[in-house]
Parts: structure tokens; C-alpha cells; sequence
């Protein structure tokens, strides 16, 4: 073994022995030529410099032939000979499962009377995924659909070497056959059909099964081929406790010796005593509430693990419960089985009271059966209950033991008060207020990842309270556009603390806030649809907590208005509300402010009514009786 540790970023190692001679790691531009310059003084430049060159080349073919096509289509129906395919799409992975390039989709343009061909699901199900309209308007050819797609696989994959893979692929491949012949050709024969595998874990590992991720079955082909692969690597590494069932399961493991073989007790397939003098079966199924790491990297996977941990000590008070009232009913059966018993004893019962008893005693001791019979089934249910970290064990004993030693405190801030956290805030607005603006304007991943690395100091809760802020102001003033893009912004923040909180560290650390952007755009497409919602979701609270703040602002002012006009009134009374309910005649006067027209109305009108209202008016300034004579008073005081 040679090894070169140069002061790079690689380190190159190479395995020399009789037989072969070649790299185990790709080596940089840089480390080859010093590394070539070392092997120059023993004359063997360039022989390794071939041999590495082959070995690289062999390697990167290798790999090749071990990847999987992933082919998906969405057809008119299942009949080859008379329905046809609308939309396909490609991934490739490696063996691994790991996705070697975002994958390829294509909707295929079709006439309407292909269309109008399909059965009611058919026409049901893209109507409602949105590729029937998408196909309507697709103008790519079957034809032009296979060579993209062709030249997609080719850019990945050998002739002839990589097998086709997918959830009842079998159908898509008879399809392939008829309407893109070259792309199956170029296909290895043998499929890998995730639904055969599915299948047979259905009967086989049932509790794995249960355990499957859901699909979304929204019918479109590239969403299908992800959640395919998700699901075979779902069977392929389902959890720690199910590797123990399915490779593990030691208490259940078929005898093969000599004793079994002969007995005619056994047929070879049973647990041999002597062979496994303990039953390890019992540890093969532990429910422990944290040995599941599926979550989303921004959920808070501690507080996920309470939850389960509650629940599952719910499960167990419930059941404890049941057992309780089970046993209180069976002890009551029982005491009265002996009074029963103790009354059947006294010799002066007379025939009719004796026949009495017997057969209440008969009936009490079908009850009796009855509740001897659940429990049974409940010491069976609780016997074949997983374990878990409340029943594995109990504390036999316990002790404690002062230790002498120095423990440093681990220092935490202080405790402010809400005062002194207000004016922190508010300190963080007044300094950053410019850079806050320019944060919740950007739009992009990459826009935002570049912003904070170069002020990383604004991943915190305080620009977070910001662009809630602001962006309610929006709502506000139907900015709605400015308004989703700074919401965006917002829930990124909130998901990045999140991040911070579940790593147990600073927000504000740059590793943590480049890994927390990786993992965005390396997600699940599902768990980019689940930021969408929540995107959505905070934009649509943002618009009505928005209009709740308008209407109250404007109830707010009209109520002010109507306290200062009220207040000018000479008789308390808002001239507004008085106003609009005078009749039509009588407001109409008053809009002309023609004495002679309101002079008029009152002649027509009945006297009282006309009173009534006129008086109104006097008092909520509306009208001012002899209005002249109280200018005059006016200059005159003047």
C-alpha cells in the first residue's frame, strides 16, 4: 500500500499487489502531477499513469452498467391495441437507489377523439391532476417524445445493460414495445417491478408493509416514478427494528440439526430445543419511540419523539384501565358465586327459593366464564405486546453514591424581561431596518443562501417578528405580490431556526445555514409541496388578519367622526344618522338648500311628522333657526 499525503484537499491511495494495479480514489490535476514527479525518479510514470487511466475508465463503466431506468407512462387505458400513451417520464439511479440526474417528463400531444376515447377514470383522474389540459395544449410528438428520452438514458446508461424499473412496469413495458420500440430495446430484458416486491413483503414481513410510506396518487409519471423508488428504498432499509425482523429473527430460526431431522415430531423447519436453549424471539419486536429517524430536517424530531412516547403511554393507561374494570367485574362475580353458595348451605331454604338460587348461580357462573375468557385474551394481547423502554425492565434496586467531583455549570444567559426584550427588538429593527427591507425582497433559494451568508447575524427570531410585521402592513394595503414573497421569506427563517434548534446550534453559524439549503434543494419533492402549503397557508392568515385590521381601523375612525359631530350638535345628536333617515322629500330639500322647496314639503306633509323631523334637525345642527339674527349676534360679539 502506497500512500501520498501531500498538504491537498485529496489524498490518493493506490493498491499494489501481483494482479492488478489500480486507483480506489479519483485523483485531482494537481496531486497527480507531484505524485508523477515522486514516481519519475523510479522510471514508473508511465505505467501507472496507464494503468490509472484504465482502472478509472473500468470503474466509471462499471457503474454504469449497474444503474436502473425508471420509466413511468400514463396511457388511455390498459389495452395496447387500441389506447395510447399521453405522458411518460425517466429517472435513472444508481444501484443505491440514489438519483443520478433530476429526471425527464414529457406530456404527449393527442387528438380530442383519442381523448374523448378514454373510460371515466381515465378522464376523471387527469382532469383532476391537470394533464388532460396539459395535453391538449402539449405539442410533442410520440416520436420526439422517444428521442428525448433516448437520448436522456444513453447519456447515462449502455445499450442493453441497465433493467427497467417501476411499480407494475410490465404494462409500461408492453407499451414501450409498440410506441417507442428503439427506448426498449435499449433497455436490459429483465425488469425490476417494485409492485412483485411489494407484494411479496405484504406476505412476508406484514408489520413492514403496514409501515410503507403512503402514496399521494395524484397519477402523473415522474411523481410516480419518485414515489417508486421512495418505496423500494423503503423495503430496502424500512428501520432498525424491521433489518431484526427480516435478517435477525433468531428465536425463529429453522433447525437443521441431526436430532430434528430424524425425529418425526419435526420436519426441519421448527425451533430445536437444544439447538436454542432460549427464546431470543421476544427481543425481536421493542417499540421504542426515537428509533425512527424518517422525519423532515425542519421538523423538531425530539418533540416528534415525545409525542409518540405519550401516545404510546396513553395506549398503555388505557389498556391498564380496561384490565382494571375487567378485573373490578370479575371480582364481583365471584363474591356473589359464594353468597350464592353459602345460601344454598342453610337447610331451610323451601324447593321454590332453592330452585331460585341454582339457577342464579348457573347464570353468575356463565358470567364468571365470560370474564375468565377476556382475560385470557388480554394476558395473550399484553404477552405478545412489543416491549418498550417502560416494560423491558424495572428497578430492582437502587443506590446512590456522592461523587466529589467538579462540574462546570454550564453558563445560561439570562432571563430578560419583557420590557428589556422589547427594546432589544426594537434596537435590532432601528439598525438593521435596511438590510430587513432588502432580505424580504429577495425571491430564490440562492438569492436568500447568498444574503444570509453574508449577514448571518439576521437568522433569528427578531427578523422573523419583522417580516411578519411588514408583511401584514402589506396585506394592508393590497400589496399582495410584495406581500407572498416576504411571507416566503419569513417561513425560510422559521424553518433555519428550526434546523438550528434540532442540531443544537447557533442559527447564525454559516455551516448550519449552508446545510440547512442544501438539504432544501436536495428534499423530497413532497416536502417542497409541504413549504408551498405553508407558504400559502401563512399568505392566506396574512390577507384576513389584514382585512380584520382595515375594518377595525375604519369602525375606529367613523366612531371618532361621529363623537365630534355629535359634539357640535347643539342637541347631542349625529347630523349623519339624522340626515339619512329623513324622507326622500325633505333630504332633497335639504341638498338643494332652497328654503322654498323645504317650505314646500312641510305643506304636504303631515304637520306632526314634519315637526318631528325638523326638530331633529335643530338638534344635530342640520338646521339653524333664525340664522341671521344669530350672525348678526355673532359680528356683533366680534
Amino acid at each position: 500500500l502506497i500512500t501520498c499525503t501531500y498538504p491537498l484537499s485529496r489524498l490518493a491511495i493506490f493498491c499494489v499487489n501481483p494482479r492488478q494495479l489500480g486507483a480506489v480514489f479519483t485523483v485531482r490535476r494537481c496531486l497527480f502531477l507531484q505524485f508523477s514527479k515522486y514516481l519519475f525518479k523510479t522510471a514508473f510514470v508511465s505505467i501507472f499513469h496507464r494503468l490509472l487511466s484504465k482502472s478509472i475508465t473500468t470503474m466509471g463503466e462499471a457503474n454504469r452498467g449497474r444503474r436502473i431506468v425508471w420509466v413511468d407512462c400514463e396511457m388511455t387505458g390498459l389495452d395496447v391495441s387500441s389506447k395510447t400513451i399521453v405522458e411518460i417520464a425517466c429517472a435513472i439511479t444508481e444501484a443505491d437507489l440514489m438519483v443520478v440526474e433530476e429526471g425527464l417528463n414529457l406530456v404527449i400531444s393527442q387528438p380530442k377523439e383519442v381523448l374523448e376515447g378514454m373510460d371515466n377514470w381515465c378522464k376523471a383522474t387527469f382532469a383532476s391532476n391537470g394533464l388532460l389540459q396539459e395535453i391538449l395544449s402539449s405539442k410533442i410528438t410520440m416520436k420526439e417524445a422517444e428521442n428525448e428520452i433516448l437520448k436522456y438514458v444513453r447519456q447515462h446508461t449502455d445499450s442493453g445493460m441497465c433493467p427497467l424499473g417501476g411499480n407494475s412496469v410490465g404494462s409500461d413495458r408492453i407499451f414501450l414495445q409498440k410506441y417507442m420500440p428503439t427506448l426498449e430495446k435499449h433497455l436490459h430484458y429483465r425488469n425490476i417491478d417494485v409492485s412483485s416486491i411489494k407484494e411479496l413483503v405484504k406476505r412476508w414481513y406484514p408489520d413492514v408493509y403496514a409501515r410503507k410510506p403512503q402514496k399521494e396518487n395524484i397519477h402523473r409519471a415522474l411523481n410516480d416514478i419518485y414515489e417508486s423508488i421512495q418505496e423500494l428504498n423503503w423495503f430496502l432499509y424500512p428501520d432498525y427494528r424491521n433489518n431484526m425482523q427480516l435478517h435477525f429473527a433468531v428465536g425463529e430460526m429453522p433447525c437443521h440439526c441431526v436430532t430434528c431431522h430424524k425425529s418425526n415430531e419435526t420436519d426441519g423447519w421448527k425451533t430445536c430445543s437444544k439447538q436454542m436453549p432460549l427464546d431470543y424471539s421476544k427481543w425481536k419486536t421493542i417499540e421504542v419511540s426515537d428509533d425512527e429517524d424518517d422525519t423532515h430536517p425542519n421538523i423538531d424530531t425530539p418533540s416528534l419523539f415525545r409525542w409518540r412516547h405519550q401516545a404510546r403511554l396513553e395506549r398503555m393507561a388505557e389498556r391498564k384501565q380496561e384490565k382494571e374494570k375487567l378485573m373490578e367485574g370479575k371480582s364481583i362475580v365471584e363474591k356473589r358465586i359464594l353468597e350464592v353458595q353459602e345460601k344454598l348451605k342453610n337447610s331451610d331454604l323451601d324447593d321454590k327459593e332453592r330452585i331460585k338460587l341454582e339457577l342464579e348461580i348457573e347464570e353468575v357462573k356463565k358470567q364468571e366464564e365470560e370474564y375468565q375468557r377476556k382475560e385470557k385474551e388480554l394476558n395473550e394481547k399484553e404477552k405478545n405486546e412489543p416491549w418498550n423502554v417502560d416494560t423491558i425492565g424495572h428497578e430492582a434496586f437502587s443506590k446512590s453514591v456522592r461523587i466529589n467531583k467538579i462540574v462546570d455549570k454550564k453558563i445560561e444567559p439570562p432571563k430578560l424581561s419583557e420590557e428589556e426584550e422589547s427594546k432589544r427588538m426594537s434596537d435590532f429593527f432601528t439598525k438593521n431596518d435596511e438590510l430587513l427591507k432588502a432580505y424580504g425582497a429577495i425571491h430564490g433559494l440562492e438569492e436568500s443562501e447568498k444574503y444570509l451568508l453574508e449577514y448571518p447575524h439576521l437568522a433569528s427570531d427578531f427578523t422573523a417578528s419583522w417580516l411578519t410585521i411588514q408583511a401584514l402592513n402589506l396585506a394592508m394595503e393590497f400589496k399582495d405580490k410584495e406581500m407572498c414573497v416576504m411571507a416566503e421569506q419569513c417561513i425560510i427563517i422559521q424553518y433555519l431556526l428550526e434546523l438550528s434548534k434540532t442540531l443544537h446550534a447557533l442559527a447564525t453559524n454559516t455551516n448550519v445555514i449552508k446545510n440547512f439549503f442544501k438539504k432544501f434543494r436536495a428534499a423530497d419533492p413532497s416536502y417542497a409541496k409541504m413549504f408551498r402549503q405553508e407558504v400559502d397557508a401563512f399568505c392566506d392568515r396574512l390577507r384576513k388578519r389584514g382585512k380584520d385590521k382595515r375594518d377595525a381601523a375604519i369602525a375606529e375612525y367613523e366612531t371618532e367622526e361621529k363623537a365630534k359631530r355629535i359634539a357640535a350638535s347643539p342637541g347631542g345628536m349625529d347630523p349623519q344618522e339624522v340626515y339619512e333617515s329623513l324622507p326622500e322629500d325633505m333630504r332633497a330639500a335639504f341638498d338643494s338648500q332652497e328654503v322654498a322647496r323645504l317650505q314646500e314639503v312641510a305643506e304636504k306633509m303631515d304637520r306632526e311628522v314634519f315637526t318631528y323631523h325638523l326638530q331633529r334637525c335643530i338638534d344635530s345642527g342640520l338646521w339653524i333657526p333664525d340664522a341671521n339674527a344669530a350672525k348678526e349676534e355673532s359680528v356683533k360679539n366680534n
